[in-house]
């Protein structure tokens, strides 16, 4: 029989406490603990971006020397120099807290915008939102500064709408905005790209001679693409409002597309793509995303809110 190893015993480890009794620690505080609970939870809603605006996030003010009744609409509010945003939310708002008031400016800050400067600045909110998937674009869209004749200070106009973040406003009421509403420019402008469509809109450039050799399966996965989008804008793939189910299957299938390109589409064809435009830089690989090579597009969920 072989012989046995010992080992020598393993050191005693340290007590450890069990956990202590909250709810009784937190009453002998005098704090109640199913209150503390609430409150922690309410605090990591709020803080995960599910209710992102609270009522001391604003600063509602009117002109000064103003006497406030408490009747006013938002209109009213609106003529008293208070913020557009500000004004609909005081009027409209649910769960006002009683002690908040309305303040008033002081004379040398008192700045009433013009109705002009009122629905630009929710236009190019709309605009920013749509077409960068932000309130706030990045850079100078050409069709803000110049087309519009908002000038470099665009985003200001954004800025004037509430005392509040703009960033932490609601966004899904884009969807509500009637396209045959807007002026033929704008419209026509919106239908050449939406936040979430440049890889998706790209492919209908793509030609079969654009193609290395031996790029079947990236021939395949675009073509397939483009049947399920029919060449077309969708909320379903908006980055704003991008259907859950969508992002399930595919992850970022803009990654999947820039993956796709960077290996099977010539390198002459995608800087030409560039410098029209109608890509922001030239695709590179991403090793994460490259299963569309034997990706199942009939997996993709049917599309059903189209923008154009």
């Amino acid at each position: 029989m072989a012989n046995l190893i010992h080992y020598p015993a393993a050191p005693p480890r340290a007590h450890m406490s069990a956990p202590p009794d909250w709810a009784s620690l937190l009453n002998e505080v005098g704090v109640n603990a199913s209150d503390l609970y609430h409150q922690i939870i309410g605090a990591v809603t709020r803080g995960s971006g599910v209710t992102p605006l609270a009522w001391d996030d604003f600063d509602f003010r009117v002109k000064s020397g103003y006497n406030v009744t408490g009747s006013e609409t938002a209109l009213e509010l609106m003529r008293q120099c208070m913020p557009p945003l500000d004004a609909i939310v005081w009027v409209n708002g649910r769960n006002r807290p009683d002690g908040l008031a309305i303040g008033h400016f002081e004379e040398e800050d008192e700045g009433k915008l013009s109705a002009a400067e009122m629905y630009s600045g929710f236009f190019a909110w709309y605009f920013s939102l749509y077409t960068q998937g932000r309130s706030v674009g990045l850079g100078n869209p050409n069709f803000l500064t110049d087309v519009l004749g908002l000038g470099k200070d665009w985003s200001d106009l954004i800025g004037n709408l509430s005392t509040a973040d703009i960033e932490r406003f609601p966004v899904e009421w884009i969807k509500n905005v009637n396209l045959g509403d807007l002026s033929v420019k704008s419209r026509n402008r919106l239908a050449l790209g939406a936040a979430g469509h440049r890889y998706i809109a790209c492919l209908k450039y793509i030609r079969p001679e654009d193609f290395i050799p031996g790029s079947a399966a990236g021939q395949q996965f675009i073509l397939g693409i483009r049947e399920w989008t029919a060449d077309r804008v969708w909320w379903d793939i908006h980055s704003i409002t991008k259907s859950g189910n969508i992002i399930t299957v595919t992850g970022s299938i803009n990654k999947l597309i820039e993956d796709c390109l960077a290996k099977c589409v010539s390198a002459d064809r995608l800087q030409v793509l560039v410098e029209a435009r109608i890509l922001h830089h030239v695709p590179k690989e991403v090793p994460t995303h490259s299963n569309w090579v034997n990706f199942d597009i009939s997996l993709l969920p049917r599309l059903t809110e189209p923008i154009f």
